[in-house]
């Protein structure tokens, strides 16, 4: 591994990278944050030029979680399976009313770049790092992992035409945590198994109240049936996200 200033030297960054094959990283400032990028990472290298972009879709979720928990009169606890590589469980450790922060990381490489900037940002002990994926059943699967140019991170797909191949551990939501009464704010990755995760997660949704923005793939509209099917209700947001609910609307209302 090698670090190379940003705005440096980009000859020998770009023959670094060519000739031997390494992966090389910079440390950047993002939302108030300091990120690990790796330079060979076209989606890292997106990452960091999406500060604007990324922040606004970012920024929908916490102004509602704030209203609810302060109306509700209880913090707010945070699920981060999204593929941010971690941003969104860093944004809500600055939170005044997060509780306890959640963070689902299946790609070994992610998770170790996830690792190091929780180090640099002093939240080691104020975020849980969870090595699985959340899905509909519990098992594993040998998947392959590979970067998809249209989000912010390392998915998980069937038959990539390249990637690393992993042995990925699968469990639904409700396998793994145990929460009652709590109001839950998460931002989630289903692109792969959207209706799955939902299935996986109706018990914590029954005993909860929860908020989540899901990334959503071609099932979209199968997804916002099963939601509504569990009791929740889509909000009005624009963007390719969904938002989902079972937050009384007198509790989100300005």
């Amino acid at each position: 591994m090698a670090f190379f200033p940003p705005r440096r030297h980009k000859l020998i960054r770009a023959l670094f990278r060519q000739i031997f094959r390494t992966p090389y990283y910079m440390i950047r400032s993002l939302h108030g944050l300091l990120l690990v990028i790796d330079e060979g990472s076209a989606v890292d290298r997106r990452l960091a030029r999406r500060n604007r972009a990324d922040a606004e879709r970012i920024a929908r979720l916490f102004p509602l979680a704030r209203r609810a928990a302060e109306r509700l009169g209880k913090p707010f606890d945070v699920l981060d399976a999204s593929s941010r590589k971690g941003l969104f469980a860093m944004l809500a450790a600055q939170e005044e009313r997060a509780g306890d922060i959640l963070a689902f990381e299946a790609d070994i490489q992610n998770r170790n770049q996830l690792g190091a900037q929780l180090f640099l940002n002093a939240l080691s002990r104020r975020i849980e790092v969870l090595p699985l994926a959340i899905g509909g059943s519990a098992g594993r699967d040998r998947r392959r992992l590979a970067e998809d140019g249209g989000a912010l991170g390392t998915v998980l797909t069937l038959d990539p035409p390249r990637g690393r191949r992993q042995s990925v551990e699968i469990r639904p939501l409700d396998a793994v945590i145990r929460w009652r009464g709590r109001l839950i704010i998460g931002a989630i990755d289903a692109r792969e198994d959207a209706t799955g995760f939902l299935e996986g997660a109706s018990r914590t949704l029954a005993e909860n109240l929860c908020l989540w923005q899901i990334e959503t793939g071609a099932d979209a509209e199968r997804l916002t049936t099963l939601a509504e099917s569990l009791g929740l209700r889509a909000l009005d947001v624009p963007g390719r996200d969904r938002y989902f609910t079972n937050i009384p609307p007198e509790v989100l209302k300005t």
